[in-house]
């Protein structure tokens, strides 16, 4: 389900450049800046993946997009079940400094996210994504398959899935926010900060 409108999103610059390649395209996390007017401005200074190799990376001042829950309408050649291990790959892996601190882990990170998006069979050394360049950046990208793969425990990050609106073939793009952890989670671990004190206390009084 789309957005209620196209949202204006300006190219801030890329976390890691050339490192890793699928046939020529550099891999890497984009920094973005939602520039929608209020009230729908809603990402603020964001960082997003590439979801398509068939298009050009976001550029300039304006790119517009709409968020949508079926990201993969206007693509080719997606491999069945994407949509799961996209979710498990950021549940397994993701934080945002693997995306932003150091270009070896999100360059790797991108090379796993195109496999999972075309692929199935967790490596980027064969099947029908190959990918090629550091190797260091392709080992690292197999270890977050593998680690997707198995992943079995709680969903921890709400993906944001941005469609381009056929604004010069912009590729279309995933970013990530932490799920909220609920009231009765704060509340324990209010709780769990506040023994803590308590022996600390005990400590010192004795």
């Amino acid at each position: 389900m789309k957005g209620p409108a196209a949202g204006s999103y300006e190219y801030l610059g890329a976390h890691a450049d050339g490192v890793a390649t699928y046939r020529g395209v550099g891999a890497g996390a984009f920094s973005l800046k939602d520039r929608t007017p209020a009230p729908n401005n809603v990402f603020g200074n964001f960082v997003a993946f590439c979801l398509d190799l068939a298009a050009r990376s976001p550029h300039g001042r304006y790119n517009y997009y709409s968020v949508t829950d079926t990201p993969f309408t206007s693509l080719n050649l997606i491999a069945s079940g994407a949509i799961h291990r996209i979710q498990s790959l950021f549940d397994a892996v993701y934080t945002a400094g693997l995306a932003t601190d150091n270009t070896k882990t999100s360059a790797a990170f991108q090379v796993a996210l195109w496999n999972a998006i075309y692929d199935t069979d967790n490596s980027v050394n064969g099947g029908s994504f190959v990918a090629w360049g550091n190797s260091g950046v392709l080992s690292l990208a197999n270890q977050y398959l593998a680690a997707a793969s198995a992943y079995a425990g709680d969903k921890k990050w709400n993906l944001s899935y941005l469609e381009n609106e056929n604004y010069y073939r912009r590729q279309n793009l995933v970013t990530a926010s932490p799920v909220p952890i609920p009231a009765a989670g704060l509340m324990l671990l209010g709780a769990l900060g506040g023994l803590t004190l308590l022996r600390r206390r005990r400590k010192i009084a004795v």
